[in-house]
């Protein structure tokens, strides 16, 4: 019988200091800030020939300025959303030629890395557009009010990544646009 007892008591030891491993790595995810997005946000996008606002954002919003490891955005946006200011020009900005709205009906942006840099933040993942995944790079500042807290960033997009044609009726838009987020969440 003692070495039965002696063999099991490494593996429970084995086993508990997994599960304390376990326990203290979910206890420490569950202490990051989960933020809930507001109706208060604006999402713009500008390049040559084309700009407008995207709506319709949800997702996760995760972060800790103290623990960025822990910190994580998974949010999305409805396609159908966009808004050029010109009806004609949002109806072909949904078309297959552009995002496809009927096959594709979200933006997805899960970030892989936040870290911080001299002044804000740097988020690094991927954006899926029209099925397609490429990796950008998301610079933020953050600012807590309390209860509330305010995200600011920007990053550069290339339709061309994606599969997004150029032409705009009769005009040729440019590759790259820069979108520019600020929204407000709740705690």
């Amino acid at each position: 019988m003692n070495k039965t007892c002696t063999m099991t008591t490494p593996l429970l030891s084995a086993f508990s200091l997994t599960m304390i491993l376990f326990y203290c790595s979910s206890v420490a995810y569950s202490q990051v800030t989960s933020w809930e997005i507001t109706e208060d946000y604006t999402i713009e996008f500008s390049g040559t020939k084309a700009e407008g606002t995207f709506r319709g954002l949800s997702g996760i919003i995760l972060f800790d300025p103290d623990d960025l490891d822990a910190s994580k955005f998974d949010v999305e946006l409805e396609v159908n959303t966009i808004s050029t200011g010109n009806k004609t020009k949002d109806k072909h900005a949904r078309g297959e030629s552009w995002f496809y709205a009927e096959k594709f009906p979200k933006i997805h942006f899960t970030s892989n890395k936040i870290t911080s840099l001299q002044v804000g933040y740097e988020a690094v993942g991927d954006m899926e557009i029209r099925g397609v995944k490429k990796e950008v790079i998301l610079a933020f500042s953050f600012f807590d009010e309390g209860k509330q807290g305010m995200f600011e960033g920007e990053l550069k997009v290339n339709r061309e990544d994606y599969g997004i044609e150029g032409n705009l009726f009769e005009f040729v838009v440019g590759d790259e646009f820069a979108v520019t987020i600020q929204l407000t969440a709740d705690k």
